[in-house]
């Protein structure tokens, strides 16, 4: 992401949500943030990522007869170089689930695993094979509550693991009533 001023910031959120733009600059105000454009990716992850994944889970627990779990994945414990800030990011759990450091880029040279990358890996690998083996993603060093609707339960992917109840609900409670969802 480009870093944003502030004039920058109003302008896109002015841009994408057109009249709606003042209600959603009020729950996300770059004042709250370090910087604008670290106010943007919230906005942007939390209406595409997170609180779409609520909405999801939401559905299949009302609607469904399976168990259903959720997660958060938050881990930031991987190397950067000198001009980066580890930060969670779409898509980033799937390098730990497969193993595959190779699609880190760390300036043309190996990716450097650190203590912290292998926990992630293994604890991922272990989660995934036996949610895969048995329907439930419960291991020794991870009990993932099932989901319940408006509790929002969740299971914590970092190092260490852990569980909780409700990631961004407020943010979440805005977009759904927002977007009627």
């Amino acid at each position: 992401m480009p870093p944003l001023d502030l004039a920058a910031y109003e302008g896109l959120v002015g841009l994408t949500f057109g009249a709606l733009a003042p209600v959603v600059l009020a729950q996300y105000p770059a004042a709250d943030y370090p910087t604008p454009t670290d106010a943007w990716i919230a906005l942007t992850s939390d209406l595409k990522f997170i609180c779409g994944a609520r909405s999801s889970v939401e559905a299949a627990a009302t609607g469904g007869t399976s168990p259903v779990y959720r997660y958060h994945f938050s881990y930031d414990g991987y190397t950067t170089g000198p001009m980066g800030d580890p930060a969670a990011f779409h898509g980033l759990e799937l390098v730990y689930i497969f193993g595959n450091f190779d699609a880190l880029s760390f300036g043309g040279f190996p990716y450097p695993v650190n203590a912290d990358d292998e926990a992630m890996a293994a604890q991922l690998g272990e989660t995934w094979t036996t949610f895969a083996r048995t329907g439930d993603p419960s291991t020794m060093a991870l009990d993932w509550p099932l989901y319940e609707v408006g509790t929002d339960p969740y299971a914590g992917l970092d190092v260490p693991p852990s569980v909780g109840q409700g990631v961004r609900t407020p943010q979440c409670d805005f977009w759904a009533g927002l977007l009627g969802g």
